[in-house]
């Protein structure tokens, strides 16, 4: 279970319980009976307007829509054991949220992953109707830029992580994925 700071109330708001959602299916990533249903309960949390983007911009990254948001989550997810996230300041607006947070983890060669990230989400009402959480319609994480870079330098071989126009070698994972 996500660990929240005092300030988040006990009854959140739609939209809190919508990154709260997000977070809570992260962390227990591989406990679904298939990737189906993995995948299915990502895509219910995502609105089909969705873009995803990873900054700051200097690591080259596109924004994703939902589709390619989720094969990149299948892609990143697949590469730990565990992940645990910590938030330290979640600010609401009306329809946007700001979060500082960390993420610990286990990569699947056993190689640890600390990074730290700011994030802001924006909603919009479910395809599911209004008794539903919100669906988030953009999803900004603003990365560690020093320890990604190292636990995801870039190569110039064959394996994409990112995306189809970087290509990046988890070096940790190297002997995995090729």
């Amino acid at each position: 279970m996500v660990s929240l700071p005092s300030s988040v109330s006990a009854s959140p708001s739609p939209n809190v319980r919508a990154v709260l959602a997000l977070i809570n299916h992260l962390e227990s990533w591989h406990t679904y009976e298939s990737a189906e249903q993995r995948l299915a309960v990502h895509s219910a949390l995502l609105a089909p307007t969705l873009q995803h983007h990873i900054l700051p911009r200097s690591f080259g990254q596109p924004v994703r829509n939902k589709q390619e948001c989720l094969e990149f989550s299948r892609q990143v997810m697949g590469m730990f054991v565990e992940l645990k996230v910590t938030v330290y300041e979640l600010i609401e607006g009306d329809h946007s949220i700001s979060m500082h947070a960390s993420s610990q983890g286990l990569s699947v060669t056993g190689a640890a992953y600390t990074n730290e990230y700011m994030m802001t989400f924006n909603f919009v009402e479910s395809e599911a109707g209004p008794d539903a959480l919100p669906q988030i319609s953009v999803f900004k994480e603003f990365l560690d830029s020093d320890f990604s870079k190292g636990f995801f330098p870039r190569r110039t071989r064959t394996c994409c992580y990112f995306s189809h126009i970087n290509i990046v070698f988890l070096t940790p994972l190297v002997h995995v994925l090729i």
